[in-house]
C-alpha cells in the first residue's frame, strides 16, 4: 500500500485534505484535514485507528480516563465518582464499539459478597436502612 503523500510535488509545501466522503452513507465532511499525522502511522496502523474514530467523545474520555488509571478500577472509580458496575458498562461499551466482544467472566467473578457489598450500600444511600445496621451486614458479607 502507497502512503499518501504529505508534500506538494511541484512545491514541497505542506498537503492538506479538504473533504472526506464516506462511500457507505454518502456522507462528506468538509474542513481542513492533516494528512501529515496520517502519514505517521504504518498501513496496518490504521484500521486500528479507525475503529477509534468510531468512538464518542465520552467513549475517548473514558477510555483516557482509563489509561491514565491505569486500568485499576479502584482509581477509576475514585476519579470519575462512579461505581465498578457503570465503569464495567461502560468499558463494554467501548469494547462493543471497536468491535471487540467484551467479556462477561470479570463481571461473573464478582463475587456474592461484592454484589451483597453493592446492594447494601444502595440501600444505605436509598435511606432503607441505617449506617449501624449496613456496617453490621458489610462486616457478616
Amino acid at each position: 500500500m502507497q502512503s499518501v503523500p504529505t508534500r506538494c510535488p511541484f512545491c514541497g509545501s505542506d498537503l492538506v485534505a479538504t473533504e472526506l466522503h464516506c462511500f457507505g452513507c454518502e456522507t462528506s465532511f468538509q474542513g481542513h484535514f492533516s494528512l501529515e499525522r496520517l502519514a505517521r502511522f504504518a498501513p496496518e496502523q490504521l484500521p486500528v485507528l479507525q475503529r477509534l474514530a468510531r468512538l464518542s467523545p465520552e467513549q475517548l474520555r473514558f477510555v483516557e480516563a482509563f489509561l491514565r488509571a491505569e486500568g485499576k478500577f479502584r482509581r477509576l472509580e475514585e476519579d470519575l465518582n462512579l461505581s465498578y458496575p457503570t465503569l464495567r458498562a461502560r468499558l463494554n461499551e467501548v469494547l462493543e464499539a471497536l468491535g471487540f466482544e467484551p467479556s462477561n467472566r470479570a463481571h461473573s467473578e464478582q463475587t456474592s459478597s461484592n454484589v451483597d457489598r453493592e446492594a447494601i450500600l444502595a440501600q444505605l444511600e436509598a435511606g432503607e436502612i441505617s449506617f449501624e445496621e449496613a456496617m453490621q451486614r458489610l462486616k457478616g458479607a
